[in-house]
């Protein structure tokens, strides 16, 4: 991959930020399917989000976090994209570099997926 943008790296990169997206979107039609409220969804999201984008790395490196910190972030996808993309971008690292963790995104993103589906389908029926 090329620093430039182009080329294997910026499929990779998309592919990535593509399965995240899914994640995010998924997790989103879980929290949706068991609020009561829009109130009620609102809350449970920051309530997730914020403590995930910690755990993930986002905001401070997880170098410095404690092990079972890191341990618990990478229960999740979102440490596993964070790496794998900032691995792409700046480092220019191919597909066997990051192939983990983008199994470990694909995974979550089907697994939720489906969950949030039939989640909201139970619920719309109710």
């Amino acid at each position: 991959s090329s620093p430039d943008g182009s080329g294997s790296g910026s499929v990779l990169a998309f592919l990535i930020f593509f399965l995240t997206a899914i994640c995010s979107i998924s997790i989103g039609m879980i929290v949706a399917a068991l609020s009561r409220s829009l109130n009620q969804a609102e809350s449970l999201c920051w309530l997730i989000s914020m403590p995930l984008a910690v755990l993930s790395g986002v905001w401070f490196s997880r170098e410095i976090m404690p092990e079972y910190i890191q341990f618990m972030g990478d229960l999740f996808p979102y440490s596993h994209a964070v790496s794998a993309a900032r691995m792409v971008i700046i480092r220019g690292a191919e597909f066997s570099a990051v192939s983990e963790s983008i199994i470990i995104i694909a995974i979550w993103a089907i697994i939720a997926f489906i969950t949030g589906i039939v989640l909201f389908r139970y619920k719309m029926r109710a």
